[in-house]
């Protein structure tokens, strides 16, 4: 037996009860899929069948987003402490039963660049659930570099599209904070498999127009929502919260 997605051969089979788990989707497949199983015998006859399927796959937060992170809300552009890309297209359970996504980001201003693990998703603090973004210093998790926990808990309208605004906490590899602030990230795309760039997650893929436009969008909550000093929490106690 041969199994077929698409075009694609994706397994074969010689023993009854002829069957197979390499079937899968994502994102990517989205639409109309075609499966198709080839079946042989020893005379050299060929039976087939095939079924076609609406294919509809999302994950939580899924999608390509530009973020930026500042330290003055009555003055962003001027404050910009750094700024890249996350993309979010898989998601998991975590310890505490809550459903997270899981990507990559990378930063790309100020040099030099970094890239890592990022997710997303409910954190609960002292009583109280905080939407929040995670980016760590390297692909295996660990240490935290970005915490991020929006204001309201849930995603706001930056200059048309939907994204985070709150407050949040940069850290060095030993653990200790680097930098405080606020930040802003919007999502360009809810695809996370779109080619928005030239070269991939490490090239900014905003005009200066449509920076400054997301920028110019996320002053209005902060001016309203702003707490002054951001507080830091235990970064380490919580982040164990957003990892698989």
């Amino acid at each position: 037996m041969e199994f077929y997605q698409g075009s694609a051969l994706i397994d074969t089979d010689s023993e009854a009860p002829y069957s197979t788990d390499k079937f899968a989707v994502d994102q990517r497949n989205n639409g109309s899929v075609t499966f198709t199983v080839k079946a042989f015998d020893s005379a050299g006859n060929i039976g087939m069948t095939a079924t076609t399927v609406a294919v509809n796959v999302t994950s939580l937060y899924q999608g390509q987003y530009y973020w930026f992170m500042f330290s003055n809300p009555n003055d962003i552009e001027g404050s910009v402490i750094a700024e890249g890309m996350a993309i979010y297209g898989d998601q998991f359970i975590n310890g505490r039963g809550k459903l997270m996504a899981s990507g990559m980001y990378a930063k790309i201003s100020p040099v030099p660049e970094l890239e890592g693990d990022a997710s997303l998703g409910p954190v609960e603090d002292a009583g109280k659930t905080y939407l929040s973004t995670l980016f760590f210093h390297d692909s295996a998790g660990t240490p935290l570099y970005f915490w991020g926990d929006d204001f309201d808990g849930a995603f706001s309208d930056l200059g048309g599209d939907p994204g985070l605004v709150g407050e949040a906490s940069l850290f060095k590899t030993d653990g200790t904070v680097a930098a405080e602030g606020y930040y802003g990230m919007v999502r360009l795309t809810s695809d996370p498999y779109a080619s928005l760039t030239a070269s991939g997650i490490t090239t900014q893929a905003l005009s200066p127009a449509e920076r400054q436009k997301v920028l110019s969008s996320a002053a209005l909550p902060l001016s309203l929502k702003a707490q002054g000093t951001p507080r830091v929490r235990s970064a380490a106690r919580l982040a164990q919260q957003l990892r698989r």
